[in-house]
């Protein structure tokens, strides 16, 4: 495994803030040209970080500031901003053909071959893979394609799920209207369904005793004649759901799996924005011992470039033959080099990232149980390297704080405020997610050091102990307005 010493090597020596307030005077300045000529729709307006650089797990912005990268999704960096073999083969590459187009070649069989070669047991030896640009592209060609295979137009998704923006994609995202990406009427039938959330259960029961009620629930409301849910092609689901680090309760995938029998519709299984390489596994969902029809990967597989893959079951790439699934732009040899460098690093046996991903869960869990004993904290969760706390006002109401992405709540101010303590100004970056967005979330790159990590819970559980009062009350200092993009 490789050792802490070679991973510290890798990055910047820790965070560093010199502004007295975020942002900086330079980031500010960026953030205003932009705003003054960019139409207001990029999932950064709203952050006070203007990216200028980086090293490893550590990113700069434009006055100099240090931050703990805690959020890979956004840098989509698996293995570290600029890692030094990710960056050779880059070069090399664009030194040797730089092109932009559906062009065969051989970084292109390379590539497809590793991926291949990683998918799960269950799809992988008569499996299919498409390459594409974006996490919406892929999610949006996985439904298209089981509409073709199928010959139906429903899609079902779930509750506080996140697919793309783009095309299809935002149709079948539950939280588009949340993020400022409804673009009007749907273009195709959606039901969208309760996701199996065992700390927020749509019954309201425990898991202990629920014996899988809310999938009872979802074949009655798939597979009854008169539910008003028909024509389904087929229901997408996130490995992990991400806004929040939600996993599947143990025995749920299994059932979906059957209902999507019963009912002829296939299965896709997302691990975009979660899941794939993130939680010890290369794949999340075969844990639960399921054969998918069709998974979608992306975000930090493109080693920081725009770049996505799909990969569906021989049976349905037979039955959805003829589709058109590319475009002029999803083979450049750049980007395809970088997806293939970032899978070199990761799979080397020697430094064994998924295997150091599985311990980290472990010891960030250990790390931060002393937390349980806040009033505030309701649950903990611990993924490879996602984690997420469940904030409360109390533990026997279960009521959630207020929301921690609207400037004035405790929850905001502890996280994300320009001003005072908060964890952003002591280079912490910690996220906010969930159905009422009172759950802290993170996730780390495989490559980051323990001491940068553990580092950033200690800060967090200080800041939990020290804010406790306050987000117990639920009080907001201001109205609120517009919603962090931390």
């Amino acid at each position: 495994m490789i050792s802490e010493q070679a991973l510290e090597q890798l990055s910047h020596d820790g965070p560093r803030v010199v502004s007295n307030a975020l942002p900086g005077p330079k980031s500010r300045a960026i953030i205003d040209r932009l705003d003054a000529l960019e139409f207001s729709n990029g999932m950064s307006r709203g952050s006070p970080l203007a990216y200028a650089g980086g090293k490893g797990t550590i990113f700069e912005d434009a006055d100099g500031n240090r931050f703990v990268d805690l959020w890979p999704g956004r840098t989509c960096t698996y293995v570290g901003i600029s890692h030094p073999h990710v960056v050779a083969a880059i070069q090399a590459q664009a030194a040797q053909l730089s092109v932009s187009g559906d062009v065969q070649g051989e970084v292109r069989a390379r590539l497809v071959e590793t991926f291949s070669a990683m998918l799960p047991e269950k799809m992988r030896e008569d499996a299919r893979v498409i390459l594409t640009l974006s996490g919406s592209q892929a999610n949006e060609i996985a439904v298209r394609i089981a509409m073709r295979a199928t010959g139906r137009r429903t899609i079902v998704a779930f509750s506080n799920c996140f697919h793309g923006i783009w095309g299809l994609a935002w149709e079948f995202t539950s939280l588009a209207r949340l993020h400022g990406y409804d673009w009007g009427n749907r273009s195709q039938p959606v039901s969208f369904q309760p996701y199996p959330d065992c700390f927020s259960c749509p019954l309201g029961l425990k898991r202990e005793s629920c014996g899988l009620a809310c999938a009872d629930l979802l074949e009655r409301a798939l597979a009854g004649p008169n539910s008003g849910v028909d024509d389904v092609a087929c229901v997408i689901v996130e490995a992990e759901q991400n806004n929040g680090h939600i996993p599947l309760p143990e025995g749920w995938l299994q059932r979906l799996r059957e209902i999507c029998d019963r009912i002829g519709a296939l299965l896709v299984v997302d691990e975009i924005a979660n899941g794939f390489l993130l939680t010890g596994d290369v794949w999340a969902h075969e844990r639960h011992g399921v054969r998918a029809d069709i998974v979608t990967a992306g975000k930090g597989l493109g080693g920081a470039f725009p770049f996505a893959a799909i990969a569906l079951t021989g049976e349905v790439a037979e039955r959805a033959k003829g589709i058109a699934a590319y475009n002029g732009q999803n083979a450049n040899p750049v980007v395809l080099t970088a997806a293939q460098a970032t899978l070199d690093v990761v799979l080397d046996a020697g430094d064994d990232l998924l295997g150091r991903a599985k311990q980290l869960a472990t010891d960030v869990a250990e790390r931060l149980a002393p937390l349980k004993r806040l009033p505030v904290v309701a649950e903990i969760r611990t993924a490879g390297m996602t984690a997420a706390i469940e904030l409360v006002r109390d533990k026997a109401s279960g009521a959630p704080v207020a929301d921690g992405r609207q400037p004035g709540t405790p929850l905001y101010r502890m996280l994300a405020e320009g001003t005072g303590d908060s964890l952003l100004l002591q280079g912490y970056p910690f996220s906010v997610g969930g159905p009422h967005n009172s759950t802290i979330r993170w996730m780390s790159p495989l490559t980051i050091p323990r001491r940068h990590l553990f580092a950033a819970l200690d800060a967090l559980a200080e800041a939990l102990e020290r804010n406790q009062s306050a987000l117990a009350s639920g009080r907001t200092d201001q109205s609120p307005n517009k919603a962090s993009r931390l």
